[in-house]
């Protein structure tokens, strides 16, 4: 969601249609929880804040994932 709500509102704002659902999609995006992410050649989960360029989406939201 966190990467479709901008393009639906982008794409909304160019036609200038649906605006209601515009500004539900904004005041949406801010409590979507951010996606999970680990290096390539780990599983523990990173920390929020530790993302780079060569992270990639993970497939767990356990906490007991994330090592410190």
């Amino acid at each position: 969601m966190r990467a479709l709500f901008p393009v639906v509102i982008k794409a909304a704002s160019t036609l200038k249609i649906d605006q209601d659902l515009v500004k539900e999609l904004q005041a949406a995006i801010p409590s979507l929880p951010l996606l999970p992410e680990r290096n390539p050649d780990q599983s523990a989960l990173l920390k929020e804040g530790d993302s780079h360029d060569h992270s990639i989406i993970a497939n767990s939201y356990t906490p007991d994932a994330l090592k410190t």
